[in-house]
């Protein structure tokens, strides 16, 4: 998405934005006013976020270049709908499941075999993948305004305009998964897209979740426990899940050794 900001008294560029402001259609046509710098975002709300500070209007060239208006009062409050999700087109999913999310509650979306995980596009503009814990939690922030996905146990918090239960499309791949730090005596690649995690059965799996705070502990699983896993790439993150489908974590890291 191109973002144009529009000069209007005074403008200062920003990055970030008042959790109290919000963009609302604003009436005459782009031609009315000067642009004086253009920026390439991913989403309408990285499109907003770029002229979140000072007095500027700014357009968007999707949809059918609109004009908004920055308001700081009277902001509506926050709806989880489709339409921020779908407003440019997210080649990651192959569709979001709206209905599927339970607020308040875990896990967020139901674990089953469609191997949900959550996809949303944050505070800053930014599309992420978070995986389905069944001890995740998706609340609303009365005073941010923002939906907050947490992970209570490790302190995790992300803050969205809207997120929902969604299915990987396959197209967004993942960078290698590295080997924990430091690395366990013997230690080698775990595997990835196939069922068992250690391509040796006698091998215990150390694994280090992107959830982690740095410094914290990490996670093995017996040989027999890591045999029913599988790692696979979701929407561009690594999810180490049961193959019974009890479960699953985004992870960092992964580690066989004997």
């Amino acid at each position: 998405m191109r973002c144009f900001l529009l000069l209007s008294l005074i403008v200062a560029h920003a990055v970030c934005m008042p959790d109290s402001m919000c963009f609302m259609p604003s009436p005459g046509g782009p031609s009315a006013r000067l642009v004086i710098g253009t920026n390439i975002t991913e989403t309408s709300r990285g499109c907003k976020v770029a002229c979140g500070n000072g007095n500027g209007s700014m357009r968007c060239s999707k949809p059918a270049a609109e004009i908004f208006s920055k308001q700081a009062t009277g902001c509506p409050a926050r709806s989880n709908d489709l339409p921020v999700l779908n407003s440019d087109p997210d080649p990651c999913v192959s569709g979001f499941y709206l209905a599927d999310v339970k607020y308040g509650q875990s896990p967020i979306c139901p674990r089953n075999a469609q191997n949900y995980i959550l996809r949303g596009v944050d505070e800053f503009g930014t599309r992420l993948t978070l995986d389905n814990d069944i001890y995740n939690k998706l609340t609303l922030n009365a005073t941010r305004n923002l939906w907050q996905f947490s992970y209570p146990s490790r302190e995790f918090f992300r803050y969205f305009v809207a997120i929902s239960c969604a299915i990987s499309s396959g197209s967004c791949g993942c960078s290698s998964l590295p080997l924990v730090r430091p690395n366990l005596a013997g230690g080698v690649e775990a595997q990835t897209g196939v069922n068992g995690a250690c391509a040796n059965p006698s091998y215990i799996l150390t694994i280090f979740s992107t959830k982690y705070p740095p410094g914290s502990n990490k996670d093995s699983f017996q040989a027999n426990v890591a045999m029913a896993m599988t790692i696979t790439c979701e929407a561009g993150i690594w999810i180490l899940r049961h193959l019974d489908n009890s479960n699953g974590w985004q992870i960092a890291n992964a580690t066989c050794a004997p």
